[in-house]
């Protein structure tokens, strides 16, 4: 379960520091 959860939050930090360098550009 712990790892499972750290794959889900690793993937949503990286959706939103993508979203975050689209808004940027």
């Amino acid at each position: 379960m712990t790892h499972q959860l750290q794959a889900i939050y690793a993937q949503s930090v990286m959706y939103l520091a993508k979203s975050r360098l689209l808004i940027l550009l």
